[in-house]
């Protein structure tokens, strides 16, 4: 399954994979989601570019991404191998605030400043 231009986040998995399992993506953003193990994303396809996966939780072992490779040209802490990624908060114009299915919404959008731009 491909995910494509999509914004990501409240969601919650008492497994892994808060956000987002076992699906290919692009151009999205994953943020505020909850799980036990990767709180962001887990499993996700080796193709998967252009990701923000920032400022997620998970109760056991890693907050944003939990097994996974191949990511490329993406931002999320700690940093990931992979051609042109970065780790740098994305500076969002108002993140909101909240984790999981206690997430308010917020505005995802990028500051001209933000490092995640390009």
């Amino acid at each position: 399954m491909l995910v494509r231009n999509t914004l990501v986040y409240g969601n919650v998995s008492d497994a892994d994979g808060g956000g987002v399992k076992g699906a290919t993506l692009e151009n999205c953003t994953i943020v505020r989601n909850q799980a036990a193990q990767g709180g962001g994303v887990s499993a996700i396809g080796a193709n998967s570019k252009n990701l923000i996966v920032y400022d997620n939780f998970a109760t056991v072992e890693s907050n944003n991404c939990y097994n996974v490779r191949g990511i490329t040209y993406s931002c999320t802490t700690p940093l990931i191998p992979g051609e042109g990624n970065i780790a740098a908060a994305p500076r969002f114009y108002n993140p909101g605030s909240g984790y999981g299915l206690d997430a308010t919404p917020g505005d995802w959008r990028l500051r001209g400043s933000s490092p995640c731009r390009d």
